[in-house]
């Protein structure tokens, strides 16, 4: 009887899209997948380090698995950012611990575990590595309707309170002629849509020569014969470029959503950051993608950053309002291991931070509502999301990734015609149109 795996995922697309991989790659070496931990003989944890709770929240997970489902031959392994973080250093903070794989480091994972089985030995798999693009191949998609693709791994720009170089290591980029024939195989077994995701799409190809631009690449694929859509995430303010603007205009195929993180309105704390642009820059940028018909506008936001006062503040307060977002994801700052802001220390208060984060959520809820009110009357073609369907509801998202509920009585797939019928800060609600 083959083996058993359990996969369990935290963290970003990217770290989902890590997660399919390494289940096509045991699939593929004969282990099969279990439906829980308990009943799996290997467990492993596909791990996030962007913040403290959710590197805690990982030793947590595994915590609870070492003491309520191991059993005694169980194999419990640890993957992503905070396994490459901590490297052997969580094989001694746990002792149930077996293996630490990092995520240049999970192309080999069949072999790792192969090897283990053999001798028993615990052992840490970390370091930057180039990447065997070729596995890839082996992905076990958990969505037939919809898709991440990785066009990059890694990332070179170094804001002083990010882990993610350290995590994953220097940007590579995957082969351009890869990537779109992985996209046409997708979409011929009726995939309905591509995302293709990087820690920062803009730099795509500047590693290769001859590889092109991610607007040649995002061309390409947005060319492709089919009905889909193709998405992307997350595009740098710094290394915007018209020629993309142009090419989303171009396509009536590629999702009009510019996810583009802010961080900060404060100037002195971007340069902190060592974000590479300025306010001005960034509202330029943002003007630009205004003005593209039917676009959305979406960002990140750290509050608390080492000394920002209650001025750098207010200017990202004031930056969200100028800028309009249709939504942010909002974060208390962090401090991470081995970034250069964690020499600054943790400043502000946590009172401080938590004020300033509930500050900034009415502030999201106000513009999210503002944007959403004029599609109200509006027929938008909807893509729906098969894994929402419930109570007789569905969702689905417009071209510019606003999530859209409507009512339907039986499972949809694929593109439906809604009329909006009211609006809320986050979301949308219609009838289908008949």
């Amino acid at each position: 009887m083959s083996l058993r795996f359990y996969i369990h995922t935290m963290g970003c697309q990217m770290n989902e899209y890590d997660s399919e991989l390494i289940s096509g790659l045991l699939r593929a070496e004969g282990f099969e997948p279990a439906l829980s931990a308990g009943e799996a003989d290997i467990v492993l944890a596909n791990t996030c380090a962007v913040r403290e709770l959710a590197a805690e929240k990982a030793y947590s997970y595994l915590g609870s698995i070492l003491k309520k489902d191991k059993k005694s031959e169980q194999i419990v392994v640890m993957c992503g950012c905070v396994a490459e973080q901590d490297g052997a250093g969580a094989l001694k903070r746990m002792n149930g611990i077996d293996l630490v794989i990092g995520p240049s480091k999970i192309r080999n994972i069949g072999g790792i575990l192969k090897d283990f089985l053999k001798n028993g030995r615990r052992k840490d798999y970390t370091g930057d590595a180039k990447v065997e693009w070729n596995k890839d191949s082996a992905i076990a998609r958990s969505s037939g309707e919809k898709a991440w693709v990785t066009i990059s791994k890694g990332c070179n720009s170094f804001c002083s309170y990010c882990v993610v170089p350290l995590a994953r290591g220097r940007e590579e980029s995957r082969p351009q002629e890869d990537i779109v024939e992985t996209a046409a195989k997708l979409i011929k077994s009726g995939c309905r849509e591509i995302n293709l995701i990087a820690q920062n799409v803009n730099t795509y190809g500047k590693d290769k020569k001859g590889e092109g631009d991610f607007a040649e690449l995002l061309t390409r694929v947005a060319s492709l014969e089919g009905e889909f859509r193709v998405g992307f995430k997350t595009a740098h303010p710094r290394d915007f470029s018209e020629e993309l603007i142009q090419t989303v205009e171009s396509s009536k195929k590629i999702m009009r959503n510019f996810h583009l993180p802010l961080q900060s309105g404060s100037d002195r704390v971007l340069k902190l950051m060592n974000r590479g642009y300025d306010t001005k820059r960034y509202l330029e940028v943002a003007g630009k993608v205004r003005r593209l018909s039917g676009s959305s506008l979406t960002t990140d936001i750290i509050v608390g950053f080492p000394g920002e006062t209650e001025e750098d503040f207010e200017g990202t307060l004031a930056m969200f309002a100028r800028a309009a977002f249709d939504s942010a994801y909002m974060f208390k700052y962090s401090p991470r291991k081995g970034t250069a802001a964690s020499k600054l220390g943790d400043t502000v208060p946590k009172g401080v931070k938590e004020e300033r984060l509930a500050r900034l959520m009415a502030l999201q809820r106000k513009t999210g509502l503002a944007n959403n009110k004029p599609l109200v009357g509006s027929e938008q073609e909807v893509l729906i999301d098969s894994e929402t369907f419930s109570a007789g509801k569905v969702c689905g998202k417009t071209l510019s990734e606003k999530q859209v509920f409507f009512p339907a009585e039986n499972s949809l797939k694929g593109f439906v015609r809604v009329t909006i019928t009211s609006a809320g800060p986050f979301s949308l609600k219609g009838e289908p149109v008949k």
